[in-house]
């Protein structure tokens, strides 16, 4: 099955004071341990990483060959345009895997659990909950596609996950900090 990984990378980190993104967290670049999350999984998938941040994307093409970099020139759109410009860039998958960049806490052995139990399960929607609420990651079949390219502003996939309720496999976790974004400097 082919999945594409689209890592959200773009956000302005207005309340974080600075470029959240290169924060450290365990002695690395919040960037970089979202990003090597996803290129340790069990099986290869093809990541594509969407960010606004000229110094990340060097960092990125120089230290990462196979991870296909999307710029984002107006993140002043919101989500929904990161969204769309992975979604032009990663063409012909079955499946969309979407992860935000501030959640440095997530353990790669969960994404490699819930996408091979999503995949399992039949549904068209995957994400990852707590006490049944939706988080990040998300997977989308490619029916929603069309949906996703139609999100406007700071809305994320969520709105169209929640419009098809019947469709969503949610795989549940148990320990809440894996789910944490970090807004703010005392987040970490």
């Amino acid at each position: 099955m082919k999945i594409a990984v689209i890592i959200l990378a773009a956000g302005k980190s207005v309340r974080f004071g600075s470029n959240k993104l290169l924060f450290q967290i365990n002695g690395k670049p919040m960037f970089q341990t979202t990003l090597e999350r996803y290129i340790n999984l069990k099986a290869e998938y093809d990541i594509y990483f969407v960010t606004s941040h000229e110094q990340i994307a060097a960092e990125v093409e120089k230290k990462y060959k196979n991870v296909n970099i999307v710029i984002n020139k107006n993140p002043e759109y919101g989500i929904s345009y990161s969204i769309k410009l992975g979604l032009e860039h990663a063409q012909n998958y079955e499946f969309y895997l979407f992860s935000v960049c501030d959640q440095p806490y997530m353990k790669f052995e969960t994404v490699d659990s819930f996408i091979s139990e999503f995949l399992k399960s039949g549904f068209g929607i995957g994400s990852v909950s707590y006490e049944n609420e939706l988080y990040n990651p998300v997977i989308f079949n490619k029916k929603y596609v069309p949906e996703l390219i139609n999100l406007s502003g700071d809305r994320g996939g969520k709105k169209v996950a929640l419009s098809h309720a019947d469709d969503i496999f949610r795989y549940n976790i148990s320990d809440k900090k894996e789910l944490m974004d970090i807004d703010y400097p005392q987040d970490k």
